[in-house]
């Protein structure tokens, strides 16, 4: 098993790079209870309580290499979203308060320039369309515009679903609020806070060692139900390698129908 692991920090991990998160894997499910406790240790950091707060690992799979890096995000994507819509609210919360420069200085973690000058998003989930209009959003409005909506107004009209973005667009208003309590240089203190997280990067060149290094390294976040390791199991150990694709757009299909299903069976009990 072939894989390069070293410790970084998001500050590196969001530069330069294009991350996938593919549809087939596990929908964003973090809520109020994490945000706050992320939140919570990185606030720790801009009151000198702690040096520096550490996230775990981060398992990547390299696709292909042009003038940004394209990675999978085979473990972790949970806290790379949340990580983005931080920095996402956090841009929002610069041009609110005209603090441009500063607006300015965050972009570079939520967009990266090719050669060709065009911008990309650096955290693209095919699975939440949402978390990239809020970045185009951010980036696009104008400090007057920023000034003169509120942050829940904002985020519900780059909403791109119904249900399945729910907790991209609650956790961009959860970090607004606690941003709108704080001074501008508590602000600041706060983004040099998250780019300064600490993480371990393991990358690996082949899908099969991902899944792999995915299977022994699943005791750390919120606990996976039996049918997403079924899934990673199916990914690792499929034969011939050439069908896994195939295997991907059954499974997305099969979870597509049964969230339809899954909302269809909340409707009728609501009745």
């Amino acid at each position: 098993m072939a894989f390069e692991a070293r410790q970084s920090t998001v500050g590196k991990l969001l530069n330069d790079s294009i991350y996938r998160i593919p549809r087939n894997q596990r929908a964003y499910v973090w809520d109020e209870h994490n945000w706050k406790d992320l939140f919570e240790d990185i606030k720790l950091v801009t009151e000198e309580v702690a040096t520096s707060h550490f996230i775990g690992s981060i398992v990547l799979m390299e696709e292909e290499e042009d003038s940004l890096g394209v990675f999978t995000i085979i473990d972790g994507q949970q806290r790379v979203i949340t990580l983005t819509l931080l920095l996402s609210s956090l841009m929002f919360a610069f041009k609110k308060r005209n603090m441009i420069n500063h607006a300015n200085g965050t972009k570079k973690y939520l967009v990266a320039i090719d050669t060709k000058d065009v911008e990309h998003a650096i955290v693209a989930p095919e699975n939440h369309l949402s978390l990239t209009r809020i970045v185009e959003g951010v980036i696009a409005i104008s400090p007057e515009d920023a000034a003169a909506m509120s942050a829940v107004a904002f985020s519900k009209s780059k909403r791109a679903s119904g249900s399945k973005d729910e907790l991209i667009v609650k956790a961009f208003q959860y970090f607004s609020a606690s941003f709108a309590k704080m001074k501008d240089e508590e602000l600041l203190a706060f983004r040099d806070a998250v780019i300064s997280v600490a993480y371990v990067n393991i990358k690996s060149s082949s899908e099969e060692d991902s899944y792999t290094i995915f299977e022994i390294l699943n005791a750390r976040g919120i606990e996976l139900e039996d049918h997403e390791l079924l899934k990673n199991y199916i990914m690792r150990y499929i034969h011939p390698i050439e069908k896994r694709d195939d295997a991907k757009q059954v499974w997305s299909d099969l979870d597509s129908h049964l969230h339809c299903n899954r909302l269809r069976t909340q409707r009728n009990a609501l009745r």
